[in-house]
């Protein structure tokens, strides 16, 4: 009898633990109190930007590869604008700016200035931290003048910071269709790259095996030159695309992939990639076979203009939407906002930005 009634008294003490708990719950939400969550949208958090003065008629607008300086050309100087102290600077030159190349150095904020003068080009460093033009002199301390052909100038500057190599593209003045290349060091002359092509147009330099890779601006076909170490002599041969022409030259990336537009009334439809050093394929996208190897190919939503695509030394591929005010990661679809009109973009995924003007202001917006 008294095990029986133990046990009733436990199922009381347990309904009244259980009406208990219920009355508190039903009192709790009956409470005027509310319980929030927080979440971290990432995706929407804000991106850093810069503005500075600019005037509305700059052209030619080129930043570092860092970020921290543009250069720009206004009437007849050469600025350059250091970003983050809102500093401007001319660069002093003794020929007219129709006679001077620039170009930013790959691994520093240092201009490098090609001015030509007489029959020869003469070669500067620019430091904007210092608003310093030096004179490159050779390894005999001469600041030399190097002899070019006359009726020409230079219209393209390509480095290779793996070595003391500069590519220059020359064109014949008043031509747009007659373009060749030369390489050029500091310590030694310039010296001619033995081509049968002679409407150069974009070109791009596989720095680790110092190739060069140009589009037949004529033909929209692209090759591939690479120099027999020790000599002057260049082999020469096409990269072709299986069943596609009209070709545009994109972009050569750190990694010796090679970026090639299809071209459909002047602008890009499909972006094809292949491996120029080892010769394989790259990328998630399609392979599509070719006569040297594979090729990957990527379709863009939309036709674009070829100086919307940006293409990262690390093979970030950005597609911008200049109406629309974006910027599109190929890879991630990830979208990035700018403001007025778009005009570079420097670095790449893991730190870089995107140069626009918008009125009197440069902006500069990390990606």
């Amino acid at each position: 009898m008294k095990r029986v009634t133990k046990v009733i008294i436990l199922i009381i003490i347990s309904f009244a633990l259980q009406s208990i708990v219920l009355i508190c719950i039903n009192n709790f939400y009956r409470s005027n109190k509310k319980v929030t969550y927080k979440w971290a949208d990432t995706s929407s958090k804000k991106k850093s930007s810069v503005q500075v003065d600019i005037s509305m008629d700059a052209r030619n607008i080129e930043v570092s590869s860092t970020g921290k300086f543009v250069s720009y050309y206004l009437g007849d100087s050469i600025h350059v604008k250091d970003i983050n102290k809102n500093k401007d600077n001319i660069i002093k030159l003794d020929v007219p700016i129709s006679n001077a190349s620039i170009s930013w150095r790959i691994d520093d904020d240092k201009l490098m200035v090609i001015t030509k003068k007489y029959s020869g080009l003469r070669v500067y460093t620019y430091d904007p931290k210092e608003n310093q033009l030096y004179k490159n002199r050779d390894a005999n301390n001469e600041w030399k003048l190097y002899p070019i052909e006359s009726g020409y100038k230079v219209t393209g500057i390509e480095q290779n910071n793996k070595n003391t190599l500069i590519y220059l593209k020359l064109t014949k003045n008043d031509s747009k269709n007659y373009s060749f290349l030369k390489t050029f060091d500091i310590t030694n002359e310039i010296n001619g790259i033995n081509l049968p092509i002679h409407n150069i147009g974009n070109y791009y330099i596989f720095k680790a095996e110092n190739k060069v890779v140009f589009e037949d601006e004529v033909d929209k076909k692209i090759y591939m030159a690479s120099n027999k170490i020790g000599t002057h002599e260049w082999h020469m041969k096409p990269l072709k695309i299986q069943g596609v022409t009209g070709l545009k030259l994109l972009a050569v990336d750190d990694n010796g992939i090679v970026y090639v537009g299809k071209l459909i009334n002047n602008k890009i439809s499909t972006v094809y990639t292949c491996n120029i050093s080892t010769r394989t394929s790259e990328g998630n996208s399609n392979k599509v076979e070719q006569l040297n190897g594979s090729w990957n190919r990527v379709l863009l939503e939309e036709n674009v203009d070829a100086k919307h695509i940006y293409i990262s030394d690390i093979g970030d591929m950005y597609i911008i939407d200049n109406v629309n005010k974006k910027v599109i990661n190929v890879k991630t679809g990830k979208e990035i906002a700018f403001k007025g009109e778009y005009k570079c973009m420097f670095g790449d995924s893991m730190g870089g930005g995107i140069i626009s003007l918008d009125g009197n202001k440069l902006i500069e917006i990390e990606i």
